[in-house]
């Protein structure tokens, strides 16, 4: 049984463009629901297709540099990297206010830190500025630091020192 706090909060999660799927398997209320609420907010229907993935996200140095700070505000908000539809509502609105020309939507954060809490994202620590960015776990090849832009060593080198 959906409570008016489920329905209130799914509106918020729906005006702020969270995927209908994400927002069923949070608040419990059917898909359907969702997607005739979304029509009656945004007056379009609901974007198909499947959900990103964090890799996706991490495709360039600026959305790595951006995703690391969402990643880093929402620990801060929790200790932890557990899936809470709630605190990624609050931080996602947090990074909109902060950011100059924020470019992750909300379905992406809720995708990073869904692969984050799995697993499938590592966290890798610069040797140059000692910050510490996300890359996918199959991502290959060398990477740049998306924080002092220096070149770090091979993915698959970082992840084979990490299983060590």
């Amino acid at each position: 049984m959906e409570t008016i706090e489920d329905v209130t909060f799914a509106v918020e999660l729906i005006r702020a463009g969270l995927r209908p799927g994400v927002i069923e398997l949070h608040t419990g209320i059917s898909a359907r629901r969702i997607r005739r609420w979304w029509r009656e907010v945004h007056g379009t229907s609901p974007t198909p297709g499947p959900l990103p993935t964090g890799g996706s996200v991490l495709r360039s140095a600026a959305r790595r540099r951006e995703a690391t700070d969402f990643i880093a505000r929402y620990r801060t908000r929790g200790g932890n990297l557990r899936l809470d539809a709630r605190r990624i509502l609050e931080t996602y609105r947090d990074h909109q206010q902060t950011w100059e020309d924020p470019q992750l939507t909300i379905t992406e954060t809720w995708a990073l830190v869904r692969d984050a809490e799995i697993g499938a994202l590592m966290a890798v620590e610069c040797p140059y500025c000692g910050g510490t960015h996300y890359l996918s776990m199959t991502q290959r090849g060398p990477s740049r630091c998306p924080l002092c832009r220096h070149q770090t060593q091979d993915t698959a080198e970082t992840m084979d020192a990490a299983e060590s």
